[in-house]
């Protein structure tokens, strides 16, 4: 009855259909989904429901067919009928449009405890694949809910401010509630702690203590209400581990809260730059700054949800996780997703003295002193201000520790925990399904882009550490297997060692070349065509700033001398090395690769997989960092930056 077609099959003229569904929708469906909710609400409160061999249950099956029918169906717009809005949404994305009259079930005020019901209805069933998927693919649903209880316009910029914030108040409590259903964001195996990389793993603060610090510094008659709205609690089930089928289905219901919260940044920019108020905004300051630091406070817990999903993702894929099924594409799929979309989470609010207050510890910075009628909305921009800065920050931290943890999937023990156990007793298979290929370079690629999305400072110089030790291994490995070094105790060892290191080796290489150039994998491959040089390589935006230091001809001497230094694989001279902890870290990688492929062509090292990896870089920075190709724009990132001469210019 939901599909255009129903009409034909039910012999209706098309205006009798409409009616017909428009009146079922807003009235009888409605009646239906509030008694599921309350018949879910009366199960759980057995302790025992559903029982053992619940899957063969026909109520239950009943229960969930029934709910997953009208979290599915697709409502009839309000606006004028045309043929086309009546059509069933074909793709993958069916959003749930839920007329106002829906309000009482999905309205702000009870969309928590519709939500826990649903949270609640999946932890039960969740050990069932067939029936766990199903619930929470109507949690995924309620996630992307779009008509009138929020907006139907799809730019929140061109909403009246009534409307922004009715959009982010949905999103904020969706938000909350999730979040809270996977508290655990921190575990990791016993092989990933004790991997080097992984050593002094900072725990995030619970974002209850990080936005109470803000409220002493707020007028005393307003620290009450902050604190019951910002910082309640959210009554849902909490979990410790996840199955491998919920993982595609919780990076779904991340993109979508991940496309709100760019749209609810928009409204704290406005608020923030305090222009474009509007009368209602400027008559309840109090009321309007308890609810933007709840979605803060909502945001951070979120952040914290999602790296967590993104974690399980990396060491299912690293199969380091015991509960984990065998299976790794579900995973696959739902980190490339992720990875992809958080690289886009670029447009933190941004305002006048950011820097100064994310400078040193956050929280600690006296509000403006300003008097007169807007003194009090001025205190309150400034809490703002510093509590946006909190969640830059908690972002940043986070993925810099999925960076590391994914480097530490893909590297050997003792840096890393990658399994190699099962490597040489399994028949390589040669022949590389296409569709994995692209799976596998779009993965990588979004790799690339979610380690560009903030200061590659960290990254470059962690990729050259890591670099430089396994270059030494490979020259330590080739004077052994000459005959220049000690011998080894056990014949295997070499072999043994010689895999692992150029296994590590050649991670390293791709993930470098994704890191540095932005573009496609085909370059330099025996597979595929070649792509256009000229527009689809560029490099990365940031990753050739010198900071805030301006370089005179001296500093461009000493770097020069340190790359061909590089690149005849020789010392460094005596005047030079005190001053190497000073250059940037991009120019610290470039060294290690020269030094890396010299090491190649004069000692003979290597191996065939090393060889194509080294031209396939090679290839890539040629047409990028040797042809003064142009730097990759990501809109939302206004930091001025001095820049290093070209590379070619050093060379």
């Amino acid at each position: 009855m939901s599909n255009t077609g129903d009409f034909t099959r039910l012999n209706l003229p098309l205006e009798a259909h409409v009616f017909m569904q428009a009146r079922f929708q807003s009235y009888e469906l409605l009646e239906i989904f509030r008694k599921l909710l309350h018949l879910i609400d009366t199960f759980l409160h057995d302790p025992s429901w559903p029982g053992d061999n619940f899957d063969q249950n026909e109520t239950v099956y009943r229960l969930v067919h029934c709910l997953e029918m009208v979290m599915s169906w697709n409502f009839l717009p309000n606006q004028i009928i045309e043929e086309s809005s009546l059509r069933c949404c074909m793709g993958r994305e069916n959003p749930l449009r839920p007329s106002d009259k829906w309000e009482c079930v999905f309205g702000s005020a009870v969309l928590p405890s519709s939500l826990s019901l649903l949270l609640h209805l999946h932890a039960r069933l969740r050990s069932s694949s067939a029936l766990g998927s199903r619930t929470l693919a109507c949690i995924v649903q309620l996630s992307n809910i779009q008509g009138p209880l929020v907006t139907r316009l799809p730019s929140v910029l061109a909403l009246s401010p009534e409307e922004q914030y009715l959009l982010a108040d949905h999103a904020a409590t969706v938000m909350d509630c999730v979040s809270r259903w996977l508290p655990d964001h921190s575990s990791l195996p016993s092989a990933a702690c004790t991997a080097l990389l992984m050593r002094d793993t900072p725990t995030p603060s619970p974002s209850h203590s990080v936005y109470r610090q803000l409220l002493p510094q707020l007028p005393a008659f307003r620290v009450e209400e902050l604190v019951q709205s910002a910082c309640q609690s959210a009554t849902a089930v909490s979990i410790t581990s996840l199955h491998t089928y919920e993982l595609p289905l919780l990076a779904e219901l991340a993109v979508n809260l991940l496309r709100r919260l760019s749209e609810t940044f928009a409204l704290l920019e406005r608020v923030i730059s305090g222009s474009a108020w509007s009368n209602n905004e400027t008559e309840n300051a109090q009321t309007v700054l308890s609810r933007l630091l709840f979605y803060l406070s909502a945001g951070h817990n979120f952040f914290l949800f999602t790296f967590s999903v993104l974690t399980r993702c990396i060491l299912v894929e690293a199969r380091q996780d015991d509960d984990m099924a065998s299976d790794t594409s579900p995973a696959h799929e739902a980190s490339e997703r992720l990875f992809a979309y958080l690289s886009d989470v670029l447009h933190f609010p941004r305002f006048d003295g950011e820097d100064e207050l994310t400078v040193g510890s956050p929280g600690r910075h006296s509000l403006p002193l300003t008097t007169g009628p807007t003194a009090v909305r001025d205190q309150m921009i400034g809490v703002l201000k510093q509590a946006c800065c909190q969640l830059k920050t908690l972002f940043l931290e986070q993925q810099t520790q999925v960076l590391k943890l994914y480097f530490a999937a893909h590297l050997a023990s003792p840096v890393g925990f990658r399994r190699d156990d099962q490597t040489d007793c399994e028949e390589l298979d040669l022949s590389i399904d296409e569709d994995d290929q692209c799976s596998f370079e779009d993965s990588l690629f979004a790799i690339g882009h979610f380690a560009s999305a903030s200061s590659l400072g960290s990254v470059i110089a962690l990729l050259a550490n890591l670099l430089e030790e396994r270059t030494a291994q490979l020259l330590q490995l080739s004077q052994t297997s000459n005959g220049l070094g000690p011998p080894s105790s056990s014949s295997s060892a070499p072999n043994e060692r010689s895999y692992t290191l150029m296994e590590d080796l050649h991670w390293i290489l791709l993930i470098c070349g994704h890191i540095l150039v932005s573009g496609p994998s085909q370059l330099g491959s025996s597979k595929g065509g070649l792509p256009s040089w000229d527009s689809d390589f560029m490099m990365r935006s940031g990753i050739w700033s010198a900071g805030d230091k301006e370089y005179n001809d001296n500093d461009v001497a000493i770097c020069k001398r340190f790359l061909f230094c590089a690149l005849e694989n020789s010392p460094l001279p005596t005047d030079v090395q005190p001053q190497i902890i000073q250059l940037p870290s991009i120019l610290r990688l470039f060294s290690v690769l020269f030094r890396l492929f010299r090491l190649q062509v004069s000692s003979r090292v290597g191996s065939a997989q090393l060889t194509e990896d080294t031209f396939w870089l090679m290839s890539r920075l040629a047409i990028t960092y040797l042809a003064n190709s142009q730097v990759e724009d990501f809109s939302g990132t206004t930091e001025e930056h001095h820049w290093l001469p070209s590379l070619d210019g050093f060379l």
